[in-house]
């Protein structure tokens, strides 16, 4: 029995060495996303184990590269001469990613202003943090990177400051030749952030039949409802809102992953002292619950998603509620007013943004997901609607 013991022990010790050595090769390896890039990278075969000191290094080494790679791309918008091919792989693959992430600049930065005479003067990038991670010849970088640009229309002295906050970025690299080799780049911008149907399918949700009015914290909807008169709405108040809280959260709502409907309804809101929409079928509206807790509170769709807060306010016709007019030029909106966008074309507007300054005609926004701050109207979306918020509000 005492032999037969020692026996299963025997099997049992090889068998958890073989587990261990099974689960070390299997071990989650960035080489893993390069292998789908058939000839991106030319691998040395003999792959080396990096000492610490020299994993310090390479870091190092790739934090140099990244912080020029990134820091050319956006120069783009002052040299569309600039060549992002020698940062890439030496394959035609690699050199066709480097060419499509140039035309990500041409196309949502420099094609969207060029109609307008605009011309950017000047571009900073500030990058917050960066982290990488090497496994043996690959390498994944994750970085955030604040932007801060100017520009300015023909015979127009005064510059527009513009700014964008928590640009994520994904970089793969590979070695090649010895040298760090980008095998593809990832920008998350709101393209991406933008999630309608996520966001409306989990939002909490009560039937407007069951809305109880009364529980709502310091709401503007309660504040100014008196009988009898007009309230009107408080574009620059709207203005004010925006810019204060445009790469921040007011910790007053909820906050979402793709956060840009609720902004906006905020700078309504808060900022502009619009009532809210409580009246069916056209609601808009968030309602507090009585508590200084967000964890409860429950909203519309149309206070949380771009394609429903379109929807409802233009069709609302409550001259006591929140409402507005779609009209067909850039041009024909003011401060405060709001813009949606349709990336795909496929009739859903997937984000939307508030009116934040007029120059010359044009309208410039800020936006949440991402961030930003007095940037131009044209995002480069494949369908565009202009909303024009109602002037005044009546109560009787």
């Amino acid at each position: 029995m005492q032999k037969s013991f020692q026996l299963m022990r025997g099997f049992l010790v090889i068998a958890i060495f073989i587990v261990f050595l099974l689960i070390s090769s299997n071990t989650y390896s960035y080489a893993g996303y390069l292998d789908g890039y058939v000839g991106l990278i030319q691998k040395n075969p003999e792959e080396s184990i990096f000492s610490q000191e020299r994993i310090i290094a390479e870091k190092a080494e790739l934090e140099r590269i990244v912080t020029a790679y990134i820091e050319s791309e956006w120069r783009i918008l002052l040299d569309q001469n600039i060549d992002l091919g020698p940062y890439y792989a030496n394959s035609l693959q690699a050199k066709a990613k480097a060419n499509s992430r140039k035309e990500y600049f041409i196309t949502y930065y420099l094609d969207t202003v060029a109609k307008d005479g605009i011309v950017y003067t000047s571009v900073e990038v500030d990058i917050k943090k960066i982290k990488a991670t090497i496994d043996k010849n690959s390498a994944f970088v994750a970085l955030t990177c604040d932007l801060t640009y100017t520009s300015a229309f023909p015979n127009d002295k005064e510059e527009i400051l513009s700014k964008e906050a928590g640009i994520n970025y994904h970089l793969y690299f590979g070695r090649e030749s010895g040298e760090w080799k980008l095998a593809d780049c990832k920008i998350f911008d709101e393209r991406i952030m933008e999630n309608t149907s996520e966001i409306a399918f989990f939002a909490p949700q009560v039937q407007d039949s069951n809305l109880n009015t009364e529980n709502q914290r310091s709401t503007v909807a309660k504040d100014i409802s008196i009988l009898g008169v007009y309230t009107y709405y408080d574009r620059q108040g709207a203005v004010r809102y925006a810019d204060a809280w445009w790469n921040r959260r007011n910790p007053k709502y909820r906050s979402f992953s793709g956060d840009c409907t609720n902004y906006v309804s905020q700078c309504f809101c808060e900022g502009g002292k619009a009532p809210m929409a409580w009246v069916s079928p056209f609601v808009w509206w968030y309602n507090f619950k009585g508590t200084p807790s967000t964890s409860d509170d429950t909203w519309s769709t149309s206070w949380s998603v771009a394609h429903d807060q379109a929807y409802n306010l233009s069709r609302n016709t409550e001259t006591y509620e929140m409402r507005g007019t779609y009209v067909s030029s850039p041009g024909q909106l003011g401060l405060g007013d709001s813009i949606y966008y349709d990336w795909e074309g496929d009739g859903i507007l997937d984000h939307s943004a508030i009116v934040v300054e007029m120059r010359s005609g044009v309208p410039y926004v800020n936006t949440h997901s991402n961030d930003r701050y007095h940037v131009h109207w044209n995002r480069g979306a494949s369908i565009t609607r202009f909303l024009r918020v109602t002037d005044w509000f009546w109560h009787n």
